[in-house]
């Protein structure tokens, strides 16, 4: 059985689409609201200073935040599983249709498949052809295993052959039936359940392009959560590597550490010498964004 039925990957991309249309910024501006009760309760009517709350409130920030990115870790995880399941999915659709064929309608359908490929290399007049074709395709009609047996080929070299002695008159209608024809067949050969997988198939794309709008939510995540536009930029690209900056900021220690830095009270000398200092120093890079985060993260993924 495959991972998903087609419903359930047009429904996922669905969700997707309604994510990066509305979703994510819904979720965002649900989050700002969140962060600016948190800092008011936090703060508990101080206007100015915020010195002893600073712990708390990057806690707070990273708790609300984190809930945020995990709805979109989720999206991008939906995503990539769907992605991952098209060609199972739609071949495992593909593959099915081939329901028992009545004996009389094979014989019926030979026997007018066999007049067509005759008629294809030995008639004088493209309306016989056309004829034959149409009456293999009346007796296939509704049995896409069979529509898929009409010998296309046959009929497209028997038109090319009888084309040049049409008349001009009869030109454009004698066209118009063989495309008529070929229509027929292309619809006919497979079942509206593989027609939409095959629909599915061809949508494939979308399951490989980024779930947000670029600079739009960029921008709306840097001027509503109060992050460098490079923070920003680095939280929808890596959400799984800022969720882990998030996740640091729920410690009091490793928010200590953070301001202590800031302040210079922290130095380089001190963190070369002190590896669990060296690992919290990668974490808040991670969280600044740009360039230092990506290589921040990848000196902690090589720790591991």
């Amino acid at each position: 059985m495959p991972k998903m039925t087609i419903e359930q990957i047009k429904t996922n991309g669905q969700t997707i689409f309604e994510w990066k249309r509305k979703g994510l910024t819904t979720a965002l501006l649900d989050a700002k609201n969140k962060l600016d009760d948190a800092f008011m309760a936090i703060d508990s009517g101080k206007l100015f200073d915020y010195g002893d709350n600073a712990i708390p409130r990057q806690q707070a920030r990273g708790r609300i935040l984190g809930e945020f990115l995990d709805k979109h870790i989720a999206i991008l995880e939906l995503r990539d599983k769907t992605g991952a399941s098209i060609k199972e999915s739609v071949d495992a659709v593909i593959g099915t249709g081939f329901d028992a064929i009545a004996p009389a309608q094979q014989e019926h359908f030979d026997d007018k498949a066999l007049s067509m490929r005759i008629t294809a290399k030995t008639a004088n007049n493209v309306n016989q052809l056309l004829d034959a074709a149409n009456a293999v395709l009346d007796v296939a009609d509704g049995t896409p295993a069979l529509v898929r047996k009409f010998d296309v080929e046959a009929f497209i070299d028997g038109y090319e052959r009888l084309a040049g002695k049409v008349t001009e008159d009869d030109a454009g209608g004698n066209h118009a039936v063989y495309k008529r024809i070929l229509d027929r067949f292309q619809q006919g050969r497979h079942s509206e359940a593989q027609k939409e997988a095959l629909a599915v198939l061809d949508d494939a794309a979308f399951f490989n392009k980024i779930v947000y709008k670029d600079k739009l939510h960029e921008d709306a995540i840097k001027s509503q959560l109060n992050v460098s536009g490079e923070a920003a930029k680095f939280m929808l690209e890596y959400p799984q590597a800022y969720a882990v900056y998030l996740d640091a900021l729920k410690d009091a220690k490793f928010v200590g550490f953070t301001i202590a830095r800031g302040s210079n009270k922290i130095s380089d000398r001190d963190i070369l010498a002190n590896p669990q200092l060296q690992e919290m120093e990668r974490i808040r890079l991670v969280g600044r964004g740009g360039a230092e985060a990506r290589k921040a993260w990848a000196d902690l993924m090589e720790a591991k």
